[in-house]
C-alpha cells in the first residue's frame, strides 16, 4: 500500500504484526519508521533512520515490570 500526495508517497512499505497494526513504513522524506514489540504486544523500541543506514535518527526504547507498568523510557537522538 503507497499513499500519495500530488505524485509523492507519503507512506509506503508497510508492515503490519498480525493481529495488530502497522509496525513499520517508509516515510516519503527518506525516513524509515520502525516499531519492535514483545511477545505481550508492548512496545519496546521505536526507530526512525534515514534508508540504508545503520545509526538512528531518534530511538525510544522502553521497559516493563511484571504489572506491566512501564519501569524505564529512555530517548536517543
Amino acid at each position: 500500500m503507497v499513499f500519495v500526495d500530488s505524485g509523492t508517497a507519503l507512506l509506503s512499505d508497510i508492515e503490519y504484526q498480525a493481529f495488530d497494526g502497522p509496525v513499520a513504513w517508509q516515510n516519503g522524506n527518506g525516513t524509515a519508521y520502525r516499531q519492535r514489540r514483545d511477545v505481550d504486544g508492548r512496545t519496546g523500541e521505536i526507530t526512525l533512520q534515514h534508508e540504508g543506514e545503520d545509526d538512528a535518527l531518534w530511538q525510544q526504547v522502553y521497559a516493563f515490570d511484571s504489572f506491566n507498568k512501564t519501569e524505564s523510557l529512555d530517548s536517543h537522538l
